[in-house]
Order: C-alpha cells, then sequence, then structure tokens
C-alpha cells in the first residue's frame, strides 16, 4: 500500500515512538496514530512523476508535491522515467529538457505516441528559451513550458490543472462512455438531477434519461448511485464534489463501499 506524504510522516513520528519505550507518555503516540488513520483514508489528488538530473530539484518539487497531497515519483534520466510511466502511468510528468541519456523532448514525443492525451506533460528548461524551442515542445505534444528559477506555487497550479484533465480514465471500466455521457456523470456527481442537467447541457430530460439509460448498461450497474460510486473509485469525478447518495435515486438509501 502506497501512503501519501502526511502519512509517511506519522509513520516515521511511530517508529520513534515506539523505539523511546516511553509508555507512561501515551498522549503523542496516540496522536500519531489517529494522524496515520486519517491519512490513509487520503486518496492522493493524482499522480505526478518528476524527471530530473538534479537531486535538489528533485527533492523540492516532489516534496512539495507530497505536501500538497499527490503521489510523486522522481526519475533521474530517461530510461528510468519509461520505465517508471510503463509500470504505471501517472497523471502527469514534469520533464527536464536536457537529460544525461537522452533528450526531453524525445520523451515527450515518446510519451505522446504511447499514450497520446492521457497524460499531461510540462517540459522544464534549465536556461532561458526561444520562442521556438517553445513552439517545438508544443508541437512534440507538451501542455506547457516553464523556465528555471520557477515559482513552485505556479508549477503546483499548472500540476493541478493538468491533473484534474488527465485522469486516467482510458484505463479504467469508464473508458466505455462518450464524452457526452460522461458529462452527464459527472454533474450527476455533482447533484443534479435530469431536469437540471438538461437545462445545462441544453438538450431534453428525455434525451438526459436516455443518455442515463446507456450510462447504466455500459457501466454494469442499476443505479445512479451505483455509477457516481464506480466512477468515483475510478476517479473519473472529483471526490470532494460528489454529494451524498442517500439524494440520489428518487431518495432511496443505498450501501456504497
Amino acid at each position: 500500500m502506497r501512503l501519501c506524504g502526511q502519512a509517511r510522516t506519522a509513520v516515521r513520528s511511530l517508529k520513534y515512538l515506539l523505539r523511546s519505550r516511553r509508555s507512561s507518555d501515551t498522549g503523542p503516540f496516540l496522536a500519531t496514530v489517529r494522524t496515520l488513520v486519517m491519512a490513509v483514508h487520503v486518496r492522493p489528488r493524482g499522480r505526478v512523476l518528476v524527471v530530473d538530473d538534479d537531486p535538489l530539484v528533485c527533492d523540492l518539487v516532489t516534496s512539495t508535491l507530497a505536501e500538497h497531497g499527490y503521489y510523486a515519483q522522481r526519475a533521474a534520466d530517461a530510461r528510468e522515467a519509461l520505465y517508471l510511466v510503463g509500470r504505471e502511468p501517472p497523471d502527469v510528468v514534469v520533464l527536464d529538457v536536457r537529460l544525461p541519456d537522452i533528450s526531453g523532448y524525445q520523451v515527450c514525443r515518446r510519451l505522446r505516441d504511447d499514450y497520446g492525451d492521457a497524460i499531461g506533460i510540462i517540459l522544464i528548461s534549465g536556461e532561458r528559451i526561444e520562442s521556438f524551442d517553445r513552439v517545438a515542445g508544443m508541437l512534440l505534444g507538451a501542455d506547457d513550458y516553464m523556465v528555471k528559477p520557477f515559482v513552485l506555487d505556479e508549477l503546483l497550479a499548472r500540476v493541478q490543472r493538468l491533473a484534474k484533465r488527465s485522469r486516467p480514465i482510458a484505463r479504467t471500466v469508464v473508458a466505455g462512455l462518450t464524452r457526452r455521457e460522461l458529462e452527464i456523470l459527472r454533474l450527476l456527481a455533482c447533484g443534479m438531477d435530469h431536469i437540471e442537467i438538461a437545462r445545462d447541457l441544453v438538450i431534453t430530460p428525455k434525451t438526459v434519461e436516455k443518455h442515463i439509460e446507456h450510462i447504466l448498461l455500459k457501466l454494469g450497474v442499476h443505479s445512479r448511485a451505483q455509477a457516481i460510486a464506480l466512477a468515483l473509485q475510478q476517479e473519473a469525478v472529483d471526490e470532494p464534489t460528489v454529494v451524498s447518495l442517500m439524494s440520489i435515486d428518487g431518495g432511496r438509501k443505498e450501501a456504497v463501499n
């Protein structure tokens, strides 16, 4: 099981407290256990791979991403990066253009050829670049381009934007949904009924109901609540926006694990 940054910190604290063997002082121990229990239930906001041969840059960026709820990995060269992506594709890759083995531009093109738009790519350059270099990066498939030194808050904002866009829907059961069906599923997760969805998408309520029927059939579920639960599990919708499933399906209560 992979742990988020908060959980890893709690585990380290717990190990320290156990080694100290201060059985009389249970306050810190219980507080650490409470933090750990809460942390392991927090799903990362997204998976980010940081590719840079500078260990200081990798440390700074990955630790910052972890503090903001992302599961961040690091790679020092293109070969390691492609191996990690092949093992479990991330939502976003922060990619230095100058790597010790092959160019970051080549890695960018390889990722686009192999994964299409499923992975967001931010190219990072260590020097002042000309406009044609930026254009070349975009033509090879990069979504964004930043120059060192960069502001971490700005990088976080760009990662957040791409992570939301690049959720790995193509690798889930939800892959069979059309763009319109996925849009309707997300609106259902926000608590809208078919009338509100029809008004929002400028279509008829009957059309919405037909789309919902197709969604349930494709996902192999029998209710809207089950469809939303599956989409949440597969990260096709954002957890903070999901409303109580008790209010869905005409107020009928359903147990959702």
